[in-house]
């Protein structure tokens, strides 16, 4: 039998909404997400609590701003890059947007939070793919190590699938084990990695990792 033993997954449950705000909530429940991930949000917003609050303070906004013009996604657009202070893309003379940074050909993996449940310990990981075509599923083999620096356990953390260029949040539950008994993370290679578009073990190549809590990522 493998070594490998698949983590449990966990995920918040889904936000049910009616079939009238769902155009609203696509645009700015994205721009919300981004806006206080980079702590883009004036003072008003930035007291609310969590991004579904700051979708619909940023609805409560738009409609003040734009009364009942809504149609106009790029009115739209521009009022929520005031609201937030988030740059905008950039139009060049030819008529083309430049929608972000350069693809930097690897995948970065970041720790983070850590939260303490029942006899368990759920690991939240931010991970971008960084390549200008798609990852359809990666699961990484990793190896937890105790405050001991012994390996605890090996495990299988399927963060699935990764569109280029943009952030995803993946989290896990580790059974039987304190956040506070969790010494170092070793993400050991790519146990799966199906990305047509890429050259074999894109994954794992130049594979750039970072926490920001006391427990060190290594690979």
């Amino acid at each position: 039998p493998s070594p490998w033993a698949v983590a449990t997954p966990a995920f918040e449950p889904a936000i049910v909404i009616g079939p009238v705000e769902r155009c609203m909530l696509c645009l700015t429940g994205k721009i919300a997400a981004v806006c206080r991930r980079q702590n883009h949000l004036t003072d008003d917003l930035r007291q609310s609590k969590g991004v579904r609050a700051t979708v619909w303070a940023l609805q409560t906004k738009l409609r003040l701003t734009l009364g009942e013009d809504m149609t106009s996604v790029f009115k739209i657009a521009a009022v929520l890059a005031v609201i937030c202070g988030a740059p905008v893309a950039a139009q060049t003379d030819e008529g083309q947007t430049n929608e972000g940074p350069e693809p930097t050909n690897s995948v970065s993996i970041q720790l983070n939070a850590m939260k303490e449940g029942d006899n368990s310990c759920a690991l939240t990981f931010l991970v971008v793919n960084g390549f200008a075509e798609p990852i359809d599923k990666v699961v990484y083999e990793t190896v937890l190590f105790d405050g001991d620096g012994q390996v605890d356990r090996l495990t299988l953390f399927d963060f699935g699938t990764l569109p280029p260029g943009r952030p995803r949040v993946r989290q896990f539950s580790v059974g039987g084990m304190t956040c506070a008994n969790l010494g170092q993370i070793l993400i050991n290679g790519s146990h799966t990695c199906e990305a047509t578009s890429l050259e074999e073990g894109a994954c794992e190549k130049d594979l750039k990792l970072d926490t920001r809590t006391d427990v060190e990522v290594i690979g």
